[in-house]
């Protein structure tokens, strides 16, 4: 039985697929620019209230800490891989043919793009799931800010306005 060969696809739908992949980098850069902004807000209001929270700036850092060192076994994690991978092309046995050369050689590369992928894929991780603590984080710290105007008579902060309080919760 004779497999139908799969048309081609057509530059309509190869621009249809390349406009969509385009919204969801716009979105996902979209969302890291509100969290930004609501987190500038946020030390703008903390420092011009009579009630500081203490405990932002110590937040703060402990979350660029915990990050740091997640980035820090990723690397490691890379340099091992890397490792495991220059012992493998070391040990590589004397290719008698032209095929077998061409097979360690792809085996080589093959491993090397899985390795890439699974770091490019931990760092995408490490980034979403650091967004999602700091917006939970964020919008907890913004509900926390008085529902009345700061003492110096600037604008009152308006509670549950973070952008990104629905996709934290």
């Amino acid at each position: 039985m004779t497999e139908t060969p799969r048309p081609l696809p057509t530059p309509d739908r190869m621009a249809e697929a390349h406009a969509r992949h385009l919204a969801l980098l716009s979105d996902i850069a979209g969302r890291h620019g509100a969290l930004g902004a609501d987190a500038l807000r946020l030390v703008a209001l903390r420092l011009v209230t009579a009630r500081p929270s203490p405990d932002l700036w110590s937040d703060m850092l402990d979350m660029q800490r915990a990050f740091w060192k997640r980035m820090e076994q990723i690397g490691e994690q890379w340099q091992e891989g890397l490792k495991d991978l220059g012992e493998q092309a070391a040990q590589l046995r004397s290719a008698n043919t032209l095929s077998k050369l061409i097979e360690q050689d792809c085996n080589l590369a093959n491993q090397f793009g899985a390795l890439l992928t699974a770091q490019a894929t931990a760092v995408a991780t490490l980034v979403e799931s650091t967004q999602v603590g700091f917006g939970y984080w964020l919008k907890e710290k913004l509900d926390e800010l008085p529902d009345g105007p700061p003492p110096a008579g600037g604008a009152a902060p308006q509670p549950g306005t973070l952008a990104l309080a629905a996709a934290a919760s």
